[in-house]
């Protein structure tokens, strides 16, 4: 299991994942970033 931690200002929150789910999790969140990170730069 692959664990996830999320420091909240209620407290720390901790998720397990299978190593495929943790897998999936990351690339989805690479690619948030890299629209993240266009639309930033679309607003300058």
């Amino acid at each position: 299991m692959t664990q996830l931690t999320l420091n909240l200002v209620q407290g720390p929150v901790s998720f397990n994942f299978s190593p495929e789910v943790a897998q999936t999790l990351k690339e989805k969140i690479d690619e948030l970033m890299v629209d993240l990170k266009g639309l930033s730069n679309s607003l300058t």
